[in-house]
This record gives C-alpha cells, structure tokens and sequence, in this order.
C-alpha cells in the first residue's frame, strides 16, 4: 500500500512471518523405486513427502515413486540449504 505521507510502499507484515523465517530449512535424499536418489529441500518435510506420493512438485519422483528417506540435514536458512542441495546434486 501506498504511504501517501512519505511517499513510499509499504508492505503489511504478516503476523506469522517471525515463524516462517526461523523454521529449520531442510535438506532430504530419498531412494527411488528404481534404486536412482532424489535430493530436495523443503521447511516441511511430512508435506513435502505427500506431496512427492501425490505426484506433485518433481517430475523424478511422480515417474519412480519413492521408497525411503535415507538422509536429512538441518540448516537455519533457505541460502544454506539450497547450497547443500546443489552441492549435494554435484551442481556446484
């Protein structure tokens, strides 16, 4: 919204956000059914897990479904997670 006495935007903060921001961000392998892996992160594993059952978000696992979760990592932020990821992928 427009701050027509400061002439700048100003954006509402969500009472929720300080919870948002401080939830661990995590960092999953799954083994496929195909015995391939898949490496992802998410804030919310348990929705994310459905998520991948249900066929939605990844290409990789709505083809070879998944068997098991083999390995999980913690990190304070989005930026380090993801960089774990593509590190993990063998991306950077």
């Amino acid at each position: 919204m427009l701050d027509a006495s400061k002439g700048s935007l100003r954006y509402p903060i969500p009472s929720h956000s300080p919870t948002i921001l401080l939830m661990p961000h995590l960092v999953y392998i799954l083994e496929l059914l195909t015995g391939k892996l898949y490496v992802g992160s998410t804030t919310d594993l348990d929705r994310r897990l459905k998520d991948h059952g249900k066929g939605f978000g990844d290409r990789t696992t709505l083809l070879g479904g998944y068997k098991k979760i083999i390995y999980t990592e913690s990190f304070p932020d989005r930026l380090s997670a993801h960089l774990r990821e593509r590190q993990l992928k063998g991306v950077t």
